[in-house]
C-alpha cells in the first residue's frame, strides 16, 4: 500500500506538482495537491489508463505495465500501477522524469 509518506516523496521532486492515489475501481483513496481542483475526476481517470494499458500490454505479450506518461502543452502526468493501487503523479513540463521514476519503482 502506498503511504502519505511516499506520496510526500513524490511531491518534493522539482516540477511535481501533484500526487495521487486511487484504488482499481477510480475511487480516490488520498492525494498530496493544491494544483487541481478535481481530484475525484484525476482518480477515475488514472484507473481506467492503467487498467486499459495494462490490457494492450496483456495482448500483445508485453508484460506488466511499469508506468504511463502522458505530456501535454502545459505539463505531464505519469501513471503507474502499485499492486491493486493506481498512482498519478502531476507536474510541470519542467518535472524531473527520471526521478520520479527512480521514486515509482521504489514503491511496492
Amino acid at each position: 500500500m502506498t503511504t502519505n509518506t511516499e506520496l510526500e516523496s513524490l511531491v518534493e521532486i522539482r516540477g511535481v506538482e501533484g500526487a495521487f492515489e486511487a484504488g482499481a475501481d477510480g475511487f480516490l483513496l488520498d492525494r498530496l495537491c493544491s494544483a487541481v481542483s478535481d481530484a475525484e475526476a484525476v482518480a477515475a481517470v488514472s484507473a481506467i489508463a492503467a487498467i486499459t494499458s495494462e490490457r494492450i500490454g496483456e495482448e500483445i505479450g508485453l508484460g506488466k505495465l511499469q508506468w504511463i506518461l502522458l505530456e501535454f502543452k502545459g505539463g505531464k502526468v505519469v501513471i503507474a500501477r502499485r499492486g491493486q493501487k493506481i498512482i498519478a503523479v502531476v507536474g510541470s513540463r519542467h518535472m524531473l522524469l527520471g526521478e520520479v521514476l527512480r521514486k515509482l519503482s521504489t514503491f511496492t
